[in-house]
């Protein structure tokens, strides 16, 4: 008995992992489920603009849902949008301060949706030519946030990471997702230690 209020008081380990659109929650749902992360918890920040970093943290210090949790494994995921470079890379100094891992993209996270079924170059591709693709390989009009879509997806992690792997390097000139390292990190916590 007294081994589990040690455990209790220690807290219970956690992924958390924040977005910010309803894509990306619904992608990192399916892959919470499929990947049966059991600790992991997926956050959707509310649209609007500003340091996603600094937002994670008020959130976590703050949302008394958070209470008691041991968060080792903090998950950002965020496109562009309108920040500019250096806004970007305050924002990545901070996560690496703070122990967060990013997943960022540029331009969209639909980038790294079509890299489950095409290599992605280097160059840049418009967000309506990532939404004209997606749409051809799924064989229905690619729709954001449809949960049944996603779930389609989850299936091609190791070939999305094999396409996306000559466009990781943080690059606002080009196509760019971190994606793959934060997916591989991620299905690594899955492997429980005996």
């Amino acid at each position: 008995m007294g081994g589990r209020n040690k455990k209790r008081k220690k807290g219970k380990p956690a992924i958390l992992i924040f977005v910010e659109g309803q894509t990306e929650q619904a992608y990192f749902n399916s892959l919470r489920q499929n990947l049966e992360l059991k600790s992991a918890t997926v956050v959707h920040l509310l649209k609007g603009t500003g340091d996603w970093i600094d937002k994670v943290a008020r959130s976590i210090q703050s949302n008394p849902k958070f209470k008691g949790y041991d968060a080792k494994n903090v998950f950002v995921i965020f496109d562009k949008n309108s920040d500019d470079e250096s806004q970007i890379l305050t924002m990545f100094q901070k996560a690496t301060q703070r122990k967060y891992k990013v997943g960022f993209s540029n331009n969209s996270f639909e980038l790294w949706l079509l890299a489950h079924f095409e290599t992605i170059s280097r160059s840049l591709i418009t967000q309506d030519k990532l939404e004209e693709n997606l749409t051809t390989h799924l064989g229905n009009e690619y729709q954001k946030g449809n949960s049944k879509q996603i779930d389609s997806f989850i299936g091609n992690l190791d070939t999305a990471i094999l396409n996306s792997s000559g466009v990781k390097e943080f690059d606002l000139n080009f196509n760019s997702t971190s994606l793959p390292d934060i997916i591989k990190e991620i299905k690594e916590l899955t492997i429980d230690p005996l």
